[in-house]
């Protein structure tokens, strides 16, 4: 089996599961809220807005996909760049908010407090949105890293072939993390036998050309994955992991995740 073939074949259908939700009566909500989940009880508000599902409930995370854009940086910050091996998966967490209002703005406007359990990592963004916490590396946002990530591989693969090899979005959506490493190392080896033909290589977004050139020639010095884990890297970016039991004094409007069990209990509209 050639590189291309087992980049296409390795691919999983984990990412296919659903949040499982287990009702409570009142009191067993209180009792496990006093235990098991009691550091969450003194710590700052975590909301996430979701269809309802009872008013008390135990919630447990699940494989997931990103909603309304590629998978590209979901599956790049939770398997593959070194710089976020000690946060929780995205791929397998709750994304909330620590505001309330802005967790209203999902699911039509259905509120759960969540109550992550004891001794929980929390990813903390620099800002109130994920798209709006990379310091303008992209030069637009994490929208637009998605979609050039996929047009920048996707182009390349097309060089001298006349037609695409590999399907980047699917890869990023249900790849295992070997056939997305695999996929950069065939990509390393092909920027850097043509990198001087590549960099005169029409791009479909004229705007991006600067971007995709200065793209280029960094994926050459470094390697791709070393060149991403730079870009992408959460120290720089301003995110921070913290314990739920230090999670306190939290007064601004940041998205949070998390990938443990935790309570959850509805807010009234």
């Amino acid at each position: 089996m050639n590189l291309i073939q087992n980049i296409n074949s390795i691919l999983s259908d984990s990412y296919k599961n659903r949040p499982k939700y287990q009702g409570l009566l009142k009191d067993e909500f209180n009792t496990l809220l006093n235990t098991k989940f009691s550091q969450a009880s003194e710590a700052a508000d975590i909301y996430r807005g979701m269809a309802d599902v009872g008013q008390y409930v135990l919630m447990y995370p699940c494989k997931r996909v990103s909603q309304n854009t590629t998978n590209v940086y979901t599956r790049l910050m939770s398997d593959i760049l070194p710089s976020w091996k000690d946060y929780p998966k995205r791929s397998e967490s709750f994304i909330c908010s620590t505001s309330e209002i802005t967790a209203r703005g999902y699911n039509r406007g259905n509120v759960y407090q969540l109550f992550p359990s004891n001794n929980t990592l929390i990813g903390v963004c620099s800002s109130l949105d994920i798209w709006e916490s990379f310091d303008n590396n992209f030069t637009l946002n994490m929208d637009y890293f998605n979609d050039f990530i996929i047009r920048f591989f996707t182009k390349i693969d097309i060089y001298k072939k006349f037609q695409k090899t590999i399907n980047i979005k699917e890869i990023f959506n249900v790849g295992s993390k070997k056939s997305i490493l695999n996929t950069f190392d065939y990509f390393d080896k092909l920027i850097n036998y043509n990198i001087d033909e590549l960099k005169y290589l029409p791009y479909v977004d004229e705007n991006s050309f600067e971007f995709y050139f200065t793209f280029l020639e960094n994926c050459a010095k470094y390697g791709i994955v070393n060149y991403l884990d730079i870009l992408l890297n959460p120290k720089t970016n301003g995110f921070k992991l913290v314990n739920i039991s230090d999670f306190k004094d939290f007064n601004t409007n940041k998205e949070v995740w998390f990938s443990s069990p935790c309570l959850g209990k509805s807010i009234c509209n």
